[in-house]
């Protein structure tokens, strides 16, 4: 969020007017929304937004469990819409699940796609998906992923605000000669 300071005076023969300074980011935690899980002793526990921009996402997320001997997770993330589709602005982001770790960290960046008309005002992501994949299943067969056959999904409420760029705006500038060249000594 940013505010504005006013800082008016002159220095050196320079002006200064207000300038925009950054608020310290606090941490925000975001609420579970749905969980499609049937193993009480694995669950995703927390997720929280650790870093934010206008463009920009750092999301750690924590969780209990997922420590079975011979069993390998990895966790996709993905960014949803208001009817909880993926937005196509961001990639999936997936990481190696680490049992002793307790927590994972995603961090997601809002692109635009060229020929998509934005709304000025930018785009609005609702929510988060974390699909807990097990790698070593007999049922892991690749590509599957993307469907959630062999997936347990967690989506948390995640509702910000991206900051497009617009672009072919006209923009008229107005020039007022200072002053006129009989006047200028060499």
């Amino acid at each position: 969020m940013k505010h504005w300071i006013p800082i008016i005076g002159l220095l050196s023969g320079a002006f200064f007017a207000a300038q925009p300074v950054l608020q310290a980011q606090q941490v925000k935690a975001l609420t579970k929304e749905t969980a499609m899980n049937f193993d009480s002793q694995n669950d995703l526990t927390k997720a929280t937004i650790q870093t934010e921009t206008e463009k920009t996402a750092g999301v750690q997320l924590e969780f209990k469990g997922f420590n079975k001997p011979g069993k390998v997770y990895v966790i996709t993330a993905k960014i949803l819409n208001q009817i909880k589709t993926p937005m196509k602005e961001f990639e999936p982001v997936t990481v190696d699940l680490d049992a002793r770790a307790g927590s994972a960290d995603f961090f997601f960046t809002f692109v635009q796609r060229p020929g998509v008309q934005y709304d000025p005002m930018g785009i609005e992501s609702r929510f988060i998906e974390f699909a807990v994949i097990d790698k070593s299943s007999a049922t892991n067969i690749p590509g599957l992923e993307s469907l959630g056959l062999n997936s347990t999904k967690f989506v948390f409420r995640f509702q910000k605000k991206w900051k497009v760029k617009v672009s072919g705006q006209e923009v008229t500038v107005k020039l007022t000669p200072f002053k006129s060249a009989a006047t200028i000594k060499p």
